[in-house]
């Protein structure tokens, strides 16, 4: 059955987590909890989450690997609230025109398969797809694809069928042939992808003026790549332009397991991945604790009383001014730093939304404090 291009998620009052590469079978053959080892298992425990989105590599194979893994999630979240989004690991011993048994075996354990699909919750959307890349980023794209095939197992693992094959003997053609896949494949899909999010990014939200998160596998844009070497390109590319012309919040990835992130034409670029057990991470990357979930947007069906802005103009101004200052910055809004008007609106706003723990006090993430304080103020158009 094939899978629904828009999926609503149930608003239990819970945020969305987003997190990849958990590579399950590198841990499991550790004996060891991946989720427990990043300091994620409490966190998902505690926040009760609506949705958990993994776009990519949950185990290291397709088959019975990637069961086991679907499995050990639902120790944390209900099979039906993982959306799974496939990694390039996700298609080994499997091919990449195969999908559909993918999608079955993610749909035979009671999760949602999100390959090319928006997600709702409340007010926003996750547009979700493997993404790929177009071995372009370093403007040689012969080399990239070169380097790719000769350092990547993707290139060893993951099968396609073709229509046909000329062996030495031009007059002998096979009808069809599974075969390895090649870069040309993956650009091809790359664009198919690219093609899709543009199209959706170009659609009105449905929610107004609600928020547009991206979710992918392979990453974007070089700056949150992190030092660039002849692999790069089969991880990253460079998709200014989509973002420039785009309103999005933030655009998560996976598959560099390199947890970093940087901000360009507005939209936050942050890496989420989990990696291998024994991968060494630096004090400039993020704590996946910290970055990994989403607070629910504010409910829209709130009573009046409820979305009603406070009357100090001036006072308001400012706090937006700060969470505007705080987003920039990526630190959390302090509350004793607001007016008590605000305070109290936000009380009411952001009641069941996941807050920052943060040693300075009680905390929202700057994102929810401009989301709420952003709405049209009484008597103005």
């Amino acid at each position: 059955m094939p899978s629904p291009t828009v999926i609503e998620i149930p608003d239990n009052g819970g945020p969305v987590a987003v997190i990849a590469d958990l590579h399950l079978r590198s841990y499991f053959w550790l004996g060891s909890n991946p989720l427990q080892f990043h300091g994620l298992e409490d966190r998902l425990l505690q926040e009760h989450v609506d949705a958990l989105i993994v776009p990519g590599d949950l185990s290291d194979t397709f088959g019975p690997s990637l069961e086991d893994a679907l499995a050990y999630l639902t120790r944390y979240v209900s099979a039906d609230r993982i959306y799974v989004v496939p990694g390039n690991h996700d298609y080994y011993s499997g091919r990449l025109d195969g999908e559909n048994r993918l999608r079955d075996l993610v749909h035979a354990s009671g999760s949602w398969f999100a390959q090319k699909t928006e997600l709702r919750h409340r007010s926003d959307r996750f547009l979700c797809a493997t993404l790929w890349t177009d071995f372009d980023l370093l403007g040689d794209q012969e080399a990239a694809k070169n380097f790719a095939r000769r350092f990547m197992r993707d290139f060893d693992m993951i099968s396609i069928e073709v229509l046909g094959h000329v062996w030495l003997d031009p007059d002998q053609v096979l009808p069809r042939r599974i075969v390895p896949v090649t870069p040309e494949d993956i650009i091809a899909v790359h664009r198919e992808h690219r093609a899709w999010l543009e199209e959706k990014l170009a659609t009105p939200h449905f929610a107004g003026n609600g928020r547009t998160f991206v979710v992918t596998h392979h990453g974007p844009h070089p700056s949150a790549a992190g030092p660039i070497d002849g692999l790069t390109p089969a991880f990253h590319s460079d998709l200014t332009e989509v973002l420039e012309r785009s309103d999005i919040e933030t655009w998560f990835f996976g598959h560099s397991h390199r947890r970093l992130s940087c901000t360009l034409a507005g939209t936050r670029i942050q890496n989420i991945s989990i990696g291998y057990p024994d991968e060494d991470h630096g004090d400039d990357e993020d704590d996946l604790a910290e970055v990994c979930f989403i607070a629910a947007a504010p409910n829209t069906q709130s009573s009046n009383e409820m979305r009603e802005l406070p009357a100090d103009r001036q006072a308001l101004e400012q706090d937006f001014e700060y969470a505007l200052r705080c987003s920039e910055t990526g630190v959390p809004v302090l509350v004793n730093k607001l007016a008590p008007e605000t305070r109290a609106f936000l009380r009411h706003v952001l009641r069941g939304c996941a807050s920052p723990i943060v040693p300075e006090g009680d905390a929202y993430y700057a994102t929810d404090v401009i989301v709420a304080l952003g709405q049209p103020r009484p008597g103005s158009e």
